[in-house]
This record gives structure tokens, C-alpha cells and sequence, in this order.
């Protein structure tokens, strides 16, 4: 479990960008399918493998001075 009070403790951590589009369009929607298909539909998967991202499990309570590498 991550603590909250770990989480601000980093500074300035370089986020990689998420696997998925965050777009409404049907070019986002097949890609982000292919994600879940290729996860088998596990989303807490998904997330735990996208440490550190702007989807990470704890991202909310990051700096807002974290870029994306």
C-alpha cells in the first residue's frame, strides 16, 4: 500500500506517459482496447505497470512541478 505521506516526499519525479489516449475519438477508443485486451482487462494491472505515470495509484496527491519524461 502506498502511503500519502511517501508520495510527497518525491520531488519532481519524472512521469512517463500513460499507455492510454485520452481523447473521444474512435482512433483512441480501439487503441486503449488494445491495452485492455493485451492486459487481459486488468486495469489494476495496467496501472501498476505504468509507475511512475499521471495514472499511478497516489499520482493525485504528486507535485504539480512532476514532468513527463
Amino acid at each position: 500500500m502506498i502511503k500519502i505521506s511517501s508520495i510527497l516526499q518525491e520531488q519532481d519525479e519524472k512521469l512517463n506517459p500513460p499507455l492510454f489516449i485520452f481523447k473521444r475519438s474512435p482512433l483512441a477508443a480501439r487503441h486503449n482496447a488494445k491495452i485492455l485486451e493485451s492486459y487481459d482487462f486488468d486495469l489494476d494491472v495496467i496501472i501498476r505497470n505504468q509507475h511512475p505515470s499521471q495514472i499511478s495509484y497516489g499520482s493525485e496527491f504528486r507535485s504539480t512541478s512532476c514532468r513527463l519524461s
